[in-house]
């Protein structure tokens, strides 16, 4: 008997060669697809967290425009078809008493409003702001920063020409990306405004604001000014802002995907006479101590002074102790912390700050729930010794 010849011939590995290609073919497919999938889903997915973020980041920030203003300090200051501009006391590093947030890791330019010494120039235009220096009870600078948010055109987008960048800035720092990949709203611009108008009745309605009358520009530096009148009261007038945009997954072709938003943002604050109900400013008397530590003890200040009267008399309405402080010499003051009522003798030690060999000079000012503040205590010039 013959025995059978072992493996096999030339034609089945033809055709067991073919099916796996066929396999084969098929697998990478299929794997194609779902990665395709994948991609675009992921694409889909991201475009929804950008249009969520960017307007929620909008959203808690300018319902805020306002808030801890000084007096005589604009609260919305510059409203065109593609940049808002705003005074809020948004975010602080101490608790301060009228700031909406409290976050210590705030970088320095961010925590205080600006001063005519250290401007910014408001987005697309050559406006260089603030025109004034804004100040509680005379002395003490306001704790309001400026905010913007503003679109540009993506430069460095290698695939939509069209699109825009969302950015917010707060002072006169830099700006920080908030989204990409948007469009123009076909027919609307970026940001459009309505304010208040009244009838022949007297009934107050909102009307939105014809874009013949852009930009809405508070011009006159100090708001409640007799000249702030006309066009620059207008601006005190805005109570709603509607966002108009196109988001976009970032993709051209068959796999682009983009959602339509519109939408109103109040802010009814603005414009509004900020009313005190703790009556008077307190009164803060006697003096401020600033001493230096001693040579060669860790760089320090300590800072003494006595409870303001308005604590246990008087209108008994002091809540905190706000503690300034500056180069010597230096024109305006800077917030250095906050002390809560409650105390009889006050006594604060800290170096946090300090440069070693730097002069300083303190100030400290009792503020009651308005926020109102007294008058200022001020120390003498004190160095820091090494």
């Amino acid at each position: 008997m013959r025995r059978a010849n072992a493996g096999f011939s030339l034609i089945e590995l033809l055709i067991a060669m073919v099916v796996l290609s066929l396999v084969m073919g098929s697998v990478v497919t299929m794997f194609s697809s779902q990665s395709k999938n994948f991609r675009v889903g992921g694409a889909k997915m991201e475009l929804t967290q950008n249009i969520r973020y960017a307007l929620s980041t909008i959203d808690r920030t300018l319902r805020t425009t306002g808030s801890g203003t000084a007096p005589n300090q604009p609260m919305f200051v510059y409203g065109s078809d593609s940049s808002i501009v705003f005074n809020a006391n948004f975010a602080s590093d101490i608790q301060d008493g009228n700031a909406v947030y409290i976050n210590p890791d705030l970088p320095v330019g961010a925590i205080d409003g600006m001063t005519t010494g250290s401007p910014m120039t408001i987005p697309g235009t050559a406006i260089s702001y603030p025109g004034a220096n804004y100040f509680w009870g005379g002395a003490t600078p306001t704790r309001a920063e400026t905010i913007s948010f503003f679109l540009r055109r993506d430069s460095t987008t290698t695939t939509d020409p069209n699109d825009f960048i969302l950015f917010e800035r707060v002072n006169a720092m830099a700006p920080e990306l908030v989204a990409r990949n948007i469009r123009a709203y076909p027919g609307r611009p970026f940001f459009d405004f309505w304010y208040d108008s009244v009838n022949v009745s007297g009934v107050v309605f909102s009307r939105q604001l014809a874009a013949g009358r852009l930009p809405v520009r508070h011009s006159v530096a100090l708001h409640g000014d007799p000249a702030d009148v006309g066009a620059s009261a207008l601006a005190d007038s805005i109570r709603m802002v509607r966002i108009n945009m196109v988001v976009t997954n970032g993709i051209l072709g068959a796999d682009s995907s983009s959602k339509t938003v519109s939408t109103m943002i109040r802010i009814p604050n603005n414009g509004l006479v900020q009313l005190r109900t703790c009556g008077d400013p307190p009164i803060l008397g006697g003096t401020l101590t600033a001493i230096p530590n001693a040579v060669g003890s860790p760089p320090s200040v300590t800072l003494q002074w006595v409870r303001s009267v308005d604590e246990v008399t008087g209108e008994q309405d002091v809540s905190q102790y706000n503690v300034y402080y500056k180069v010597f010499g230096a024109a305006t003051w800077d917030t250095y912390t906050t002390i809560a009522a409650g105390q009889v003798n006050y006594s604060l030690t800290t170096g946090a700050g300090l440069v070693v060999g730097t002069t300083y000079q303190y100030a400290v000012a009792a503020q009651d729930c308005s926020p109102a503040e007294s008058s200022m205590l001020t120390s003498a010039a004190t160095i820091v010794n090494p």
